[in-house]
This record gives structure tokens, C-alpha cells and sequence, in this order.
């Protein structure tokens, strides 16, 4: 690594590339360019009013405009002031199910009730949760003058705490280093040769880790420009990132499962000759678990376009790991590989596919890179022979040490020198592939079955489901046993009743399973996190609760 802090890599860039920036893509497909020094001297006004609120080195912020040209002024003033800075979802409503906001106060509780930067029109709104926060908008903190000191950092000092999707319970505050930061960009850097002539264009919002540490601290990292797009402006008109990779030449961009389905539907819609996809080398396919259907289907319609097989990496990683902790280092295709359902299922054993009924394809998600080191345990916590399914363990100089909640338990976190991530996998052929979550694994009549394993099965099948199906299972008391729960986002009438029959037929033909009930649900109901994975298991709190004791059930 050529640097000791976040600091420094912003100081030298200013200093070596002045006419570089960031173009903030607007909707119209206009780019408007901040240069890096226009930033630096935002940056310093900024830093210069957090002064004035009594805001000094060590001291914590939670970050949550929704502006990407107000964010990163902020963000860069807290690494120029020592201010460790948690960024997060802007509210968007406030409604009873308002995931953003029920973070930020989670957050702000967890963090001991830190000064909160919201835009000026949330800031100014009378809801009790976010005037409990005394709130500034960014207008409040941008000085007429720069800051007159600037603190520096030393490489183990903490920098940032990057909340978890709160996947579960409380979302957790991941301390994350100087170090930590470094180590991970530098081997992003390395391994997909992202260097000054680079030039990215990213969608993902920055509140996300892989939109934030892979497509705004990496590229300041390779000291090239950067280019955003409003993630609220993609989703409205994916065209917008299509039309920008064309006109710049991108050769580096991303997009997960949810990206590229909405491109997909698009695409099939709108057709535009001039498209030219050919400059793009590095595409990131990450953030959630990987469909191969959607992946398959997504490249088949760029392809027309000129984009290359060789140019999709698949990718694994978590917040815990600063970003990335694994993904392909050759240039070539994906790996999709058909494993036997009963085989992982049953024997926690990768075999090839032998029956098409049987078949379960997954994507490889290439090797550790650089620093990361990556184990796969049995339940025991030892080290398992290759093919065979466990626990998937991490560890690395881009791995964090400790959390901010005082109430985590270490022991439960980590394994020695190993983090539990949490998920399930194997090694084939020295390729990694994820299976699932632990906590999302249904166990019914005497076997375990994945969640999004039997989601993405109903929705290759019925693509108008896709995003839409979340299966989970509750333990009935009554009867003795797990209750397996499928929510349908879709009309809550008999009208339909039809559909729900059809998806409980297929469920039973394909996987020999008896759904116990069926229950249609509003978008609005289905639980996700800031990063738009969802909540399967607040779905079964709340049918424990009786939240859908109203709704149809088939």
C-alpha cells in the first residue's frame, strides 16, 4: 500500500491530479464535473462548520443526505477533520414500515446520540423521531471559509463505522480502520487493474458499501476519475446508465441480481442501435446472491451490444470485510456449474447435476484476493475437505476487529483470528460457492432447503415473481413442527386465487414440499434492508405477531 490513511489519499490526489473528479450524472443524461480540488475546498468549508458545531477528531456523525454532491463533501471533511462518519439511507417516507429511518435511529442510539446531517427539506419536517435527532442539513455546515486545522490519522486508527443491512435484530457498527480501508481498495485495485486511465460509472448508492468503497474510495485510491448516478434517477430510468457507458467509453461498472433484472425489463422494451458496451472490461456482480438465470439472461442482452462474457465477475463480500473478500482473477467467462440439489442439500455434498429435475445451478465466485484468507468449517468449527458445505469463515488485514454495539458477543462473531460470516459455501476446484445464509436455511420433514433457493426456483419459472417471493418457516406450537410460509407480493383477492394455486403446484412438483400457507402481501409489507435484501425473518415475526391474520391465505 502507498499510503497510511483515507487522508492522505484525498490530500495526494488534490496535489497529483487536479483535473480529475467526479461527474454527478443527471437525470437528463448531462454530467455536471467537480474536479478533485473543488471537492477538497467543499470539503474544507464543510469541515470548517462542523467545526463550529463543536464537532472535533474522534468524534462520530451520521451522514444521511440524499444528494451524492452533498455526501461526499461531508464525507471528505470527516476524513480532512479525524470525524468518524457513519453514512446511511436518506428517509424517504414515514410511514409505519420505514426501514431508512428506523435505522438512522437505531444508529443513533448505538453510536451515543451523535450530531445527524439530513437534507434541508427532511431536516426541517416535524416528525418527533428525527426532531429528537436536532438534525443540520448540509447548507447549515457549508462555511463561507475553510477549516483552519485538519488532524491527521494514523493507519490503525478508526475511520468510519459502516452499519450492517441489519440483517438481523440491531443493525451492527462495524469499526472499520485506515488500515482496514486501504487494504481492501489496494487489492480491488491490484486484482482488476483499476489505475488512472480507468474510467467507472456506478448506480449504487453510497450508503452501500460496494458503492461506496468500490466506486468512490477506490477510484481516489487509482487517483482516476469517477462518474454517479442518483440510484433513485437509475431506478426510474436504467436507460441513463446504458446511454453514460456508451457515451464515456466505461470500462469499469456494477450491478447486482436487482440491477440487472430492471435493465432486463428495459431492454426488452427499448432498443437503441448506438449502444456500445464494448469498452467494458470489469462488470461487479455482487451485493446479493447471485442468479444465474439473470446473470445468463443479462449478458445474452448486452451481448447484442458488444459486451463480453469475459468482462461479468461475479463477486463475494460483506460490510464486516470493509467491501470484497473474493472474486474471479482470470479473465474468463463465469463459471456456472449445475450442482445436485440432493446432494448439498442432503449430504452437504457438491456433485455434479445427473438429473435435470435435480439440478441447482450456482455461480462461482472466484478466490480470496490479496490480504483475505477464506476457510470453510463443519458445525465444530474444523476445517472441511473441498466440495464438502459449511460454514464460511474470513479473515484479513481488510477484515474488521471489533464492533461499536457494546452489547455484541465477541465469541459468537468470531472464531480466534476467523469471522463467521454468516453464510454457507464450498470450494470446487478452488472456486468458492455460496449456498445461503445459515439463518436462512428451512428445515421441513427432516431436511434443509435454502430460501432464496426455492424463491429463485419459483421465479425462473414465473418471471413476473422475481423479487417478489419470500419463503420462511415459524414453528407452530400446536402442531409440533416448522409452519413453511410463502409471501406473494400481489392482489390480496379470490380473484387470483388461481395464480396462488399454480405456485403452490409447482412448489410441490419441484421440491416435493407442501406449502402451509400462502399469503399475499403489499409491496410496502415485504421487509428489506437499506440495500434492498430482504428481511425473511421479520416477515415470520410478524405472522407470529398476527400482522396477517387479515390477509387471504391459500
Amino acid at each position: 500500500m502507498k499510503h497510511e490513511s483515507i487522508h492522505r489519499v484525498i490530500t495526494d490526489l488534490v496535489h497529483n491530479c487536479p483535473e480529475k473528479g467526479i461527474g454527478y450524472v443527471q437525470k437528463n443524461g448531462d454530467i455536471n464535473f467537480y474536479t478533485y480540488s473543488k471537492t477538497y475546498e467543499l470539503a474544507l468549508r464543510v469541515l470548517d462548520g462542523f467545526h463550529k458545531q463543536g464537532l472535533g477528531k474522534n468524534d462520530k456523525l451520521i451522514i444521511a443526505l440524499d444528494k451524492n454532491e452533498e455526501i461526499i463533501p461531508a464525507f471528505w471533511a470527516c476524513f480532512l477533520g479525524g470525524i468518524i462518519p457513519s453514512l446511511m439511507q436518506a428517509p424517504v417516507s414515514f410511514a409505519l414500515h420505514n426501514q431508512p429511518l428506523n435505522k438512522i435511529n437505531s444508529a443513533w442510539h448505538i453510536l451515543q446520540q451523535p450530531l445527524v446531517l439530513l437534507s434541508k427539506k427532511t431536516a426541517s419536517l416535524a416528525d418527533s423521531t428525527i426532531q429528537s435527532w436536532k438534525p443540520l442539513s448540509f447548507e447549515d455546515v457549508l462555511s463561507d471559509v475553510p477549516a483552519n486545522r485538519i488532524e491527521q490519522t494514523d493507519l490503525n486508527d478508526p475511520v468510519f463505522i459502516q452499519f450492517s443491512s441489519g440483517s438481523t435484530g440491531q443493525p451492527k457498527g462495524i469499526v472499520l480502520t485506515n488500515n482496514n480501508i486501504l487494504s481492501n481498495i489496494h487489492d480491488i485495485s491490484v486484482t482488476n487493474n483499476i489505475n488512472p486511465l480507468t474510467i467507472p460509472v456506478n448506480w449504487m448508492p453510497l450508503y452501500h458499501d460496494m458503492g461506496l468503497i468500490g466506486f468512490h474510495l477506490t477510484p481516489l485510491y487509482a487517483q482516476c476519475s469517477q462518474y454517479l448516478i442518483d440510484t433513485v434517477d437509475f431506478i426510474k430510468n436504467p436507460v441513463i446508465w446504458l446511454d453514460t457507458i456508451t457515451k464515456l467509453g466505461v470500462d469499469v461498472t456494477a450491478g447486482p441480481v436487482f440491477g440487472q433484472a430492471l435493465t432486463l425489463r428495459y431492454l426488452e422494451r427499448r432498443k437503441n442501435n448506438l449502444w456500445d458496451f464494448s469498452s467494458v472490461r470489469c462488470f461487479f456482480n455482487g451485493a446479493e446472491p447471485i442468479s444465474a438465470e439473470i446473470m445468463t439472461r443479462f449478458m445474452d442482452a448486452m451481448g447484442k451490444y458488444g459486451f463480453k462474457e469475459t468482462a461479468m465477475i461475479p463477486c463475494y463480500g460483506m460490510a464486516e470485510a470493509t467491501l470484497a473478500i473474493s472474486m474471479r482473477t482470470k479473465i474468463v467467462p463465469p463459471s456456472v456449474i449445475s450442482f445436485s440439489r440432493t446432494a448439498l442439500y442432503h449430504e452437504q455434498l457438491a456433485d455434479l447435476c445427473q438429473g435435470e429435475n435435480d439440478c441447482i445451478k450456482l455461480v462461482g465466485v472466484g478466490q480470496a484476493m490479496g490480504y483475505n484468507k477464506i476457510r470453510i468449517v463443519n458445525d465444530d468449527g474444523i476445517a472441511v475437505a473441498d466440495r464438502e458445505v459449511g460454514h464460511i469463515q474470513i479473515r484479513g488485514r481488510n477484515v474488521t476487529s471489533h464492533f461499536f454495539n457494546p452489547d455484541i458477543n465477541r465469541g459468537e462473531v468470531f472464531d480466534g483470528s476467523w469471522l463467521n460470516t454468516g453464510d454457507m459455501g464450498f470450494f470446487f476446484k478452488k472456486e468458492l460457492f455460496i449456498t445461503g445464509r445459515a439463518k436462512d436455511l428451512i428445515f421441513v420433514n427432516g431436511q434443509n432447503y435454502y430460501a432464496h433457493d426455492l424463491e429463485q426456483a419459483i421465479a425462473e419459472e414465473k418471471n413476473e415473481l422475481f423479487g417478489k417471493i419470500a419463503c420462511c418457516a415459524v414453528f407452530d406450537e400446536i402442531i409440533g413442527h416448522d409452519k413453511l410460509l410463502l409471501f406473494i407480493v400481489g392482489p390480496q383477492n379470490r380473484k387470483f386465487a388461481q395464480q396462488y394455486e399454480s405456485v403452490r403446484i409447482f412448489f410441490n412438483k419441484q421440491f416435493g414440499l407442501q406449502p402451509d400457507e400462502i399469503i399475499p402481501i403489499k409491496s410496502s409489507e415485504m421487509p428489506r434492508t437499506s440495500s434492498g435484501k430482504m428481511q425473511r425473518y421479520k416477515l415470520a415475526e410478524s405472522y407470529q405477531k398476527g400482522v396477517f391474520d387479515d390477509h387471504l391465505k391459500f
